[in-house]
């Protein structure tokens, strides 16, 4: 493997294989819960829709597309605060939510062998819900991985921002609702195709 280095960072760059897939998930949540994570009686972060962007990063074009919701098994009924932040309604969980295991087995039969990025921990919270409802994680150990350390490995500070807002890193004004999955991973293509534009406009060698 070539190790090749952001000439203005002097950082090791973060290679991508030709085929990733882009991921992004929603899950329950109330006033405060982000910020207390979580710690109290029977809150939980209950998948509520997952969605994932097969991508190719040598043209950048979205080959296929993957968005599924989910009907929360502990906390079946939807905050307030939660359908206010993602959209989600309670009907459209109610109507086309499914069951988190077969889900997840959408999912992983979408995803296959190839290597999976976030714009954080979703496969933390994946797994999180795996263990609550005694399900077996189906992802490899080191399939999933942290689409911010590649921001960050061309001097993108992507930590000040979150997966719907990743294109004002770039001067752009975001055109999508966040905390939305599809719309999240849609922005994070965004993103990406952005900073391969900035990299040709710099001419930095990758």
């Amino acid at each position: 493997m070539i190790v090749c280095y952001n000439k203005y960072t002097m950082k090791k760059t973060m290679p991508l294989t030709h085929h990733i897939i882009i991921f992004d998930t929603e899950y329950t949540a109330w006033p405060g819960s982000m910020k207390r994570n979580y710690n109290l009686p029977n809150e939980h972060r209950e998948l509520v829709q997952i969605a994932a962007l097969r991508l190719d990063t040598i043209s950048w074009r979205v080959l296929s597309v993957f968005s599924v919701y989910i009907k929360p098994a502990i906390n079946p009924i939807l905050s307030p605060y939660f359908i206010r932040l993602t959209g989600i309604t309670q009907c459209t969980v109610d109507q086309h939510g499914l069951p988190f295991k077969q889900a997840l087995r959408l999912f992983t039969k979408f995803v296959g062998d190839t290597s999976c990025y976030s714009f954080g921990f979703d496969a933390r919270v994946l797994r999180k819900n795996c263990r609550l409802l005694s399900i077996p994680y189906p992802l490899a150990p080191r399939q999933c991985h942290d689409i911010r350390r590649y921001f960050i490995s061309y001097g993108i500070p992507a930590k000040k921002y979150t997966s719907g807002t990743i294109v004002k890193a770039f001067g752009r004004t975001k055109s999508r609702q966040a905390h939305n999955a599809l719309n999240d991973c849609r922005t994070i293509v965004d993103g990406l195709k952005l900073l391969n534009k900035m990299k040709s406009d710099e001419k930095i060698n990758i």
